[in-house]
C-alpha cells in the first residue's frame, strides 16, 4: 500500500499490519476527509499522518465504500454493513454474493445514497435500504459507477460497456470502437469523460460517445492496465500490470512511468484531501 502526496511517497506494509500477499484492497473516504483502507480482515483509516487499525472483532474479508451521513459501507461474504460513530451495524443478510464473496467485484453509493453492485455472473443490483433488486446489465458485471449527468455504466468482464439511463440503453463494444469487450476499471471524471481499463486494449477515453486510445506502450505491446482515476489537478493516474502511469491532460507530453511501484498496480484512489493511494 502506498499513498502519493505532491511528488512525496510512504509505503505500509507488514510493520503497519499489513502483510505482503493480502487479498484485494479496496478504499474509502470518511466523514472527516480521512481515508480508509480495507484488505481482507484488515481495516485502518489514515489520519495525522498514521494509519489506525480499526479492531472489527471478526476474521471476515471485507470491502468498503464510501457513504454519505458520516457512515462507512462494508460488506462481507454474508452481510452489508455501516459503520456509524464507530459501532458496526449489519443492514442485510439476503445478499447476491451468498455462493462467493468474488462474485462482488466493486459497489459505489450514488449522490441520492442508493447502492449499486457490480456481482459479477449476478449481474447488477440496487439496495435502496431495504432490499436488494437486480438491475436488467450485460454480465459479468466488472464496475459500476455514473458520471456527471447521472447515466449509470457498467464495465463488463467480456460483453463490453454499457450506459444506462432512464429510458435508454446502450452497450459499447468492438463494433462501436473499443479495443476489447473485457474492462478491469472504470472511472467517471468530474469533466465527464469516462475513462476504461482495460486487460490488452490499455486506457481508453470515451467522450460524446466516440472512443480514444492513450497510446502508453511501444507498437506492437499491450499494456494491461486494472485502474484508472483522475487527481484533483485534472491529471490521469493509470495503474496495470507494468506499475503506475501519470499522464498530463490535457495531454500535452506523453505518459510519464513512475519508478515506484514498479509493478502489479490493482487499484487507485483519489482522496477528498486530494492525496492518491495505490495498492
Amino acid at each position: 500500500l502506498m499513498r502519493w502526496d505532491r511528488g512525496s511517497a510512504r509505503w505500509f506494509g507488514p510493520a503497519d499490519c499489513i502483510g505482503s500477499r493480502v487479498g484485494r484492497f479496496t478504499f474509502a473516504s470518511g466523514a472527516g476527509g480521512e481515508t480508509w483502507g480495507a484488505t481482507g480482515s484488515f481495516l485502518a483509516s489514515y489520519q495525522d499522518g498514521q494509519l489506525r487499525r480499526f479492531q472489527t472483532g471478526s476474521a471476515e474479508d471485507m470491502m468498503i465504500a464510501s457513504a454519505g451521513n458520516g457512515r462507512l459501507w462494508i460488506c462481507t461474504p454474508t452481510e452489508l454493513r455501516e459503520l456509524v460513530d464507530g459501532r458496526m451495524q449489519t443492514l442485510s443478510r439476503d445478499v447476491p454474493w451468498k455462493d462467493g464473496f468474488l462474485t462482488l467485484q466493486h459497489y459505489f453509493e450514488d449522490e441520492s445514497g442508493l447502492l449499486w453492485f457490480a456481482v459479477g455472473r449476478h449481474g447488477l443490483y440496487r439496495w435502496d435500504g431495504t432490499a436488494f433488486r437486480s438491475i436488467e446489465a450485460p454480465t459479468p458485471a466488472k464496475f459500476v459507477t455514473k458520471d456527471r449527468e447521472g447515466s449509470l455504466w457498467v464495465a463488463t468482464a467480456g460483453s463490453g460497456l454499457a450506459r444506462l439511463r432512464q429510458k435508454t440503453y446502450r452497450v459499447f463494444d468492438t463494433h462501436s470502437g473499443l479495443v476489447e469487450n473485457a474492462s478491469n476499471g472504470l472511472y467517471a471524471s468530474p469533466a465527464g469523460e469516462i475513462w476504461l481499463a482495460n486487460n490488452t486494449g490499455g486506457i481508453l477515453r470515451l467522450q460524446d460517445d466516440q472512443v480514444q486510445p492513450l497510446h502508453l506502450a511501444p507498437p506492437g505491446q499491450s499494456p494491461s492496465f486494472n485502474t484508472v482515476c483522475t487527481d484533483q489537478a485534472g491529471n490521469l493516474w493509470a495503474g496495470g500490470q507494468d506499475g503506475l502511469f501519470l499522464i498530463p491532460l490535457p495531454a500535452k507530453t506523453g505518459p510519464q512511468k513512475l519508478p515506484v511501484p514498479s509493478q502489479n498496480v490493482h487499484l487507485l484512489f483519489c482522496s477528498r484531501r486530494g492525496d492518491l493511494w495505490f495498492a
